[in-house]
């Protein structure tokens, strides 16, 4: 699967900058979409250990900062706190 993760995502994007700016209304408007179309799979705390979440292939990742950097998702939490 990571393979073909590997090979759907064009080489380009790997390196995508995020053009939205990092602003109060911005992460206030993130945390509601996160609420109300990602919370469902991972949790209101980012661990992916969520009913739904546990039943998904792959599993739901563990979106909180702590969590090893191995996911394409993790780039959108590091972005979000300056990590590059």
């Amino acid at each position: 699967m990571r393979a073909i993760h590997r090979w759907s995502v064009p080489s380009e994007a790997r390196s995508a900058v995020n053009p939205v700016a990092f602003t109060p209304e911005a992460w206030a408007e993130s945390c509601a979409h996160f609420a109300d179309h990602c919370a469902s799979c991972h949790g209101n705390n980012g661990r992916g250990d969520t009913e739904i979440g546990r039943s998904l292939f792959p599993k739901a990742p563990d979106m909180r900062p702590a969590a090893p950097r191995t996911r394409p998702t993790r780039a959108l939490l590091d972005h979000r706190n300056g990590i590059r």
